[in-house]
């Protein structure tokens, strides 16, 4: 005789499936046990983190505790609450996410800010994107700087198929997308912007990368299985071909010496006013360079 798991389980409150998932997490030594519960619970219920609090007597139903419950469990195995619900918070927009990309986090909004400074007023600047993931760069370009015509390219067709679901959610009129390696191909076009958020992370740090990210964001995203400084080197040789004079290069770079040797990078070939910005953190997090030509 079949018999519905639901049925097994009992329907609860909001607040006490909440405080039962804090404790769990805190138990297995997650860094952040109350934010992670309530992300999970918000996404459960489609609310914002204030009705949390509002309407912790409200009761799940039995259906409703098993997703949570199993939310919970695959959270302790170390999977990020973004991609156990399938969505990531950038610059105020939510994208859609999955292992295929990189999670959106809010030390790249610095970027973003670093590139709407850099497209001026009425012009209408082209901005290529390299290495796009999720798009959540390019969209958030995009929406933010409406005169601008946007590119995003990516290695990976399974990252660009988000890239184009986060694009109809959107509904970005300004921005294409498009296939490309950017280690052995040359983009088409003339640009007055370049950003990029490439795989920076030197291979012999991979190991010390909290589990969340190592075990289930993507490799090829987050490290160049290098010194981490393959991508910029690259970026700084086609970028003059690609840049208009003025133009500028904005990336995310690593922090501390990694950011110095980027520096170094850009310096060596025809940037100038080369600055480093300091994400929310206080960490050097972003590079802006002007090519001259």
């Amino acid at each position: 005789m079949h018999t519905d798991s639901a049925a097994l389980v009992n329907s609860a409150r909001v607040g006490e499936v909440l405080k039962d998932a804090k404790a769990s997490f805190l138990l297995k030594g997650l860094e952040s046990p109350e934010s992670d519960a309530e992300w999970l619970m918000m996404s459960l219920l489609h609310c914002a983190r204030s009705e949390l609090f509002t309407n912790s007597d409200l009761t799940l139903s039995a259906e409703q505790v098993i997703i949570f419950n199993d939310y919970v469990e695959r959270r302790i195995s170390g999977e990020p609450p973004q991609y156990i619900v399938g969505e990531a918070e950038f610059f105020g927009r939510t994208f859609l996410v999955n292992p295929n990309v990189l999670i959106p986090r809010p030390e790249t909004e610095i970027l973003i800010n670093e590139a709407i400074a850099a497209a001026g007023e009425p012009r209408h600047p082209g901005i290529l994107d390299i290495g796009t993931g999720s798009g959540n760069i390019a969209i958030t370009l995009a929406k933010e700087i409406p005169h601008a015509a946007v590119k995003g390219i990516d290695i990976s067709a399974e990252a660009l198929a988000v890239a184009e679901e986060n694009k109809n959610r959107h509904h970005c009129n300004n921005l294409t997308f498009a296939q490309l390696d950017i280690l052995k191909e040359h983009p088409d076009g003339s640009y007055d912007i370049i950003v990029s958020n490439p795989p920076y992370i030197p291979m012999h740090e991979m190991d010390g990368l909290m589990t969340d990210v190592k075990d289930f964001e993507p490799t090829f995203a987050l490290t160049d299985e290098s010194d981490g400084l393959t991508y910029y080197k690259r970026i700084t040789a086609i970028a003059q071909e690609l840049l208009t004079p003025g133009g500028w290069v904005i990336a995310e770079v690593g922090g501390g010496e990694h950011s110095n040797k980027v520096m170094d990078i850009f310096r060596s070939y025809a940037f100038q006013q080369c600055e480093l910005s300091k994400d929310y953190n206080g960490v050097l997090r972003v590079l802006k360079a002007q090519f001259c030509g």
